[in-house]
């Protein structure tokens, strides 16, 4: 009889041990990243932003910023991936944006994710396209302007991060009722072998 407890015992112990240490699963299992059409651009140009790997209808805060510093150049908005985890923008440069080398910042509420560097340079690009209606994705974007110096900017409020929907599950309230679980199974088999 003995021999049984201590071999339900170990399963316990085990089982225990696996719920608490192991990783919750993504759905995608990869870590976000962003992906750009060209390393290259000309001020007014069209840059093709792609992100992938991002949980299902995440919201993102979209920005270009410096490449070397990660100072806000232009606020690009906001985007949502979709079933796959994916999401693309049409960025459409301010034409006197100066040359440079940028990066675009993806934050959602559990990354914040850079794409590979691009480079501004040469003349504006005409848009041949201003009257014409744009696609929902494209972004008309205006630069911030510099502030002269001596002037120190205040600290803007920041937006409240977005919320995890209701319906998804907290990881470690599953892992905490795991455990709760495991351990009334063990108390009520532990009760069973005794009565034998």
């Amino acid at each position: 009889m003995k021999k049984k407890h201590l071999t339900y015992f170990r399963f316990i112990v085990v089982s225990i041990f696996a719920f608490v240490v192991a990783r919750p699963v993504f759905a995608h299992g990869n870590v976000p990243r962003l992906e750009i059409s060209t390393e290259r651009l000309n001020p007014g140009d069209t840059l093709q932003l792609r992100g992938v790997d991002f949980e299902y209808d995440q919201e993102v805060v979209v920005e270009l910023v410096d490449s070397a510093t990660h100072v806000l150049v232009v606020s690009l908005g906001k985007a949502i991936s979709d079933i796959e985890g994916v999401f693309v923008q049409n960025i459409i440069l301010p034409p006197d944006l100066p040359e440079g080398l940028y990066v675009v910042r993806a934050i959602a509420y559990d990354h914040e994710i850079f794409s590979p560097p691009f480079t501004v340079w040469g003349l504006p690009a005409q848009n041949e396209e201003g009257n014409v209606i744009r696609d929902q994705s494209d972004v008309q974007l205006e630069p911030i302007t510099p502030l002269p110096p001596g002037i120190v900017p205040t600290a803007t409020p920041k937006a409240s991060s977005p919320t995890r929907p209701v319906s998804e599950p907290n990881q470690n309230m599953i892992i905490i009722l795991a455990v709760l679980g495991i351990g009334i199974l063990s108390v009520f088999g532990f009760r069973m072998m005794q009565r034998r």
